[in-house]
């Protein structure tokens, strides 16, 4: 379910639907995938806790310490990191970074609530309050986590869809024009549309002040 939200304006994800229950459940904005089935280590016999397996021995090096940090051995298929090695006795395996690192909830900066979206009075959409949204324009995982344990990345493990952040790129360009004649600024961003209109405004004023009326 794709959502957007515009720079500098209240944010509100809509569309989801299903037979679980909503209530008291909440989703969390990040900039990378869902854990989803990224929960845990791999065990020749069976799956282990996040945190029993991880290590920061070097996997081309044992006895040394990966710069990369912790990490552990997880089924192929299950962590949007994984990466493929060979082991000193020839066996193909699967690790992941994400699943011994990625476990507090960090939403995106510039997201309110930390990121974290509370389910609305309509029970179909996510809310992020009446506070603006100041994130980067981009695509962003919306994750969702179901009601009474969402305290952890882990928890907000099931995809939900996607969130455009619509709007100009930061820039620190200074823009100079020449009195008579044409003036064009060059600006990045996401998702602008023909029609999206610029204001140039006077040293003593700033773009969260009034607007003024626009012919």
């Amino acid at each position: 379910q794709p959502n957007s939200c515009t720079l500098g304006t209240a944010c509100e994800a809509s569309g989801f639907v299903g037979v679980f229950p909503l209530d008291g459940s909440q989703v969390l904005i990040r900039d990378k995938p869902c854990l989803f089935k990224c929960l845990s280590c791999s065990l020749d016999m069976g799956d282990a806790p996040v945190g029993q397996l991880c290590t920061v021995e070097s996997y081309q090096d044992p006895g040394m310490v990966s710069e990369r940090g912790a990490w552990c051995d997880v089924p192929q298929g299950t962590c949007y990191d994984e990466e493929a090695y060979i082991t000193r006795d020839g066996q193909l395996r699967f690790l992941s970074y994400a699943v011994c690192q990625d476990r507090s909830v960090a939403g995106v900066p510039g997201f309110p609530q930390a990121g974290v979206g509370t389910l609305a009075p309509d029970h179909a959409s996510f809310t992020w309050g009446t506070s603006l949204i100041s994130a980067t324009p981009g695509v962003y995982s919306i994750c969702w986590c179901p009601a009474g344990r969402c305290t952890t990345a882990q928890d907000y493990a099931v995809p939900g869809g996607v969130m455009h952040v619509v709007g100009p790129a930061p820039s620190q360009q200074v823009l100079r024009c020449t009195a008579g004649q044409p003036c064009e600024a060059l600006l990045g961003g996401h998702a602008l549309e023909d029609g999206d209109r610029l204001l140039i405004l006077t040293e003593n004023r700033t773009c969260a002040d009034p607007p003024p009326r626009l012919p």
